[in-house]
């Protein structure tokens, strides 16, 4: 960033405009990839950026390479002409007219269109209310649009050179101050918005995607894969409304929403999907699955559906043709060594990406080829517990100390310069990010490289592609984040579908994929799986039980938790780990919470396990059993009198071996006494 760029950017904020950073998007190779990121932008865009404050410390997190964004609604509007589209013949005929607004500063685009800085029109963003103009504006902080600003730099899409935003006309922010208040000048463009939003009903904030792609202009093996991806989506959709019918009056689901509600959220997934150009999906065909499959009752009966349709169908912004479905380019040959490989238009081919491609081996069967190794969450003998590109489990009771883990790995990962994505189904930003401060990560690491999200639906195609570029991504509450995509936690065949739409797409961009889940009340009968479809385990890489003899962790307080290894597929962590005493299973590590009683910071050790802990353990137990005065007992019996005094139990092979301390105890004391 040169540094009148920067000092216009901190003008802006201090005259009360938002301004946000947005971090360039990565191939797996950790190259800039301009058409990677949110909306194919080349840059992941900050949750909720809508609602920037104007805070100067944001371009403290800025790096050479991002994106500044200015967010408008604030004082200060933007109209963003396109020369492709003849938006200088429409600017030239409005300034011809006298009805082009004042402007408080201009800036070039890398595709050689402009965007006028105007004051506030009062009205809500519009693209397109004219040929080649839209307008990005905003009122009270909703319908909010922004505009990419100096020195940002994408692709021109014109000639696909990489360009930089400059300012042509420095923002005169002094007179916007004095004059913008009572500047009317864009009467004609409010205007104009207001009358393209009572003529068509279009969403309020399109989002960035591909919306000129249409049906007839894909390949036959596009068309192939678009109208089975449409039948599938109607199928599953059909199935989550008929299955609202067997609902219990009062019936929610984990986010609280009742079928009323989630009927509502069916209508516009059915609504923009007849909306979009490229496929051929009607209106009349979307709006029969939400009629036939809805559920009905007195109150909730036709002509309800049919408002609620009506209310629906068009709220969701177009989002273009999904990433899977796209064509990649590709040469038609491999070029001779030392031939020119620069690509031109006329000599690239599209190749249809398939699921049933196959797959190059040549990596996998180089010599030098090294099988994944766990790099992340280190013990104190340098062993790690997780795997890059890998699906990992910890699975526990209610405030054992999951999150607690999964944060150590990101508080690990965020001191190594890496970016993390948090999925929280769980807390709120407070908690996650409370708990990171108090394990010491600097404010300003967290603003840059943890991505907290807070998902409420179910991700689209283009939001699964923006997903990488991470080094560790942590789904904080699994059986919550079903219930976003209309799943059930006891499907087989839904977990199936989710893992395939999130967890291994995110997995297959190279980040390590951490989930937490709840084990079964039961347990003496919940054995080596989360609650719920068994088909949580087996489709993860890696799953770890996390127990605790202590009380849930708190403020001031220390606890020793467990992590036993129940599912290894990589066999990295179970060859670097004791062998389990007999009956019970591998520990893969002794993690001890500490909380300062004073200060409540945290410290989290995650330290190397050894048989002779676990002999301690049963020793330990042992002793407390004598303390508080348990008679001796056979194994049954003292488990049985623990639970009646509310201590925690351990496997029955764990329990025979204490057992077998007390008695042995007790036999020398007879002895003795004899």
């Amino acid at each position: 960033m040169s540094e009148d760029d920067l000092t216009i950017a901190r003008k802006l904020i201090e005259h009360g405009i938002p301004v946000f950073v947005a971090p360039k998007a990565t191939n797996a190779e950790g190259n800039w990839d301009p058409d990677g990121g949110t909306g194919n932008c080349g840059y992941r865009l900050p949750t909720a950026w809508q609602h920037t404050k104007p805070d100067p410390a944001v371009l403290d997190t800025y790096r050479d390479g991002d994106a500044l964004g200015m967010v408008c609604g604030h004082g200060l509007d933007g109209l963003d002409w396109d020369t492709r589209h003849g938006g200088d013949v429409t600017r030239d005929g409005m300034l011809s007219a006298g009805v082009w607004p004042t402007t408080y500063g201009t800036a070039a685009t890398p595709s050689g269109g402009g965007h006028d800085l105007v004051a506030a029109l009062g009205v809500r963003s519009r693209d397109g209310i004219s040929n080649g103009l839209d307008v990005k504006a905003g009122v009270d902080g909703a319908g909010c649009g922004f505009l990419f600003i100096a020195p940002t730099r994408k692709k021109s899409k014109v000639d696909g050179e990489i360009r930089a935003y400059q300012w042509t006309t420095r923002p005169d922010l002094d007179r916007l101050a004095e004059d913008g208040p009572t500047d009317d000048s864009g009467a004609h463009i409010a205007e104009m918005v207001g009358t393209a939003r009572v003529g068509d009903a279009a969403p309020e904030d399109e989002s960035p995607g591909e919306h000129d792609v249409e049906y007839a202009d894909l390949t036959e093996n596009q068309r192939a894969r678009v109208d089975s991806y449409i039948e599938s989506t109607r199928e599953r959709i059909g199935k989550e409304l008929r299955e609202l019918q067997d609902w219990t009056p009062g019936q929610r689901d984990a986010k609280g929403n009742g079928w009323q509600k989630i009927t509502a959220d069916a209508a516009w997934r059915l609504g923009q999907l007849a909306r979009e150009h490229w496929n051929t999906l009607t209106e009349a065909e979307a709006r029969k699955v939400l009629v036939e499959k809805a559920p009905r009752d007195p109150g909730f009966d036709l002509p309800k559906i049919g408002k609620i349709w009506e209310a629906q169908w068009r709220r969701r912004p177009l989002e273009g043709l999904p990433p899977d479905l796209r064509e990649r380019t590709t040469t038609e040959d491999e070029p001779a060594a030392g031939v020119d490989t620069t690509m031109s238009t006329d000599t690239a081919v599209t190749e249809p990406v398939s699921p049933w491609g196959k797959v190059d081996l040549a990596e996998v069967l180089a010599d030098d080829y090294e099988p994944p190794r766990a790099t992340i969450l280190r013990r104190s003998d340098d062993i790690g517990l997780i795997y890059p590109g890998k699906a990992h489990s910890f699975i526990g009771e209610s405030e054992v100390g999951k999150s607690w883990i999964a944060l150590q790995a990101v508080a690990e990962q965020i001191a190594l310069g890496e970016r993390v994505l948090y999925l929280d189904y769980e807390t709120d930003a407070a908690e996650i990010t409370g708990r990171l401060r108090a394990m010491g990560v600097p404010k300003g690491d967290l603003l840059r490289y943890l991505d907290y999200r807070q998902p409420e639906m179910p991700p689209t195609a283009n939001d699964t592609a923006t997903l990488t570029g991470y080094a560790l991504a942590v789904i904080d509450g699994v059986t919550a984040c079903l219930s976003t995509f209309g799943f059930k936690g006891d499907s087989n065949d839904d977990v199936a579908i989710w893992t395939e739409r999130l967890l291994k797409p995110v997995a297959r961009n190279s980040a390590a994929v951490v989930s937490t889940d709840h084990v079964t009340k039961a347990k003496d009968t919940r054995g080596n799986y989360a609650i719920g479809a068994q088909s949580k385990r087996a489709l993860a890489d890696v799953c770890y039980l996390v127990s605790s003899d202590d009380p849930p962790f708190a403020r001031g307080r220390t606890s020793v938790l467990r992590l036993e290894i129940s599912k290894d597929r990589p066999g990295y962590v179970r060859g670097a780990s004791p062998a389990g005493r007999a009956g019970e299973r591998q520990i893969a590590a002794r993690v001890v919470l500490d909380s300062d009683a004073d200060t409540h910071q945290v410290t989290v050790k995650v330290e190397a396990p050894t048989l002779q802990q676990q002999i301690d353990a049963e020793q330990q137990m042992a002793n407390e059993l004598d303390r508080l005065g348990c008679p001796v007992f056979g194994r049954d019996k003292t488990i049985a009198w623990m639970k009646d005094n509310g201590m925690p139990t351990r496997s029955a092979a764990f329990m025979t071996r204490v057992v077998g301390i007390r008695n042995a105890k007790a036999q020398t004391t007879v002895l003795d006494d004899e």
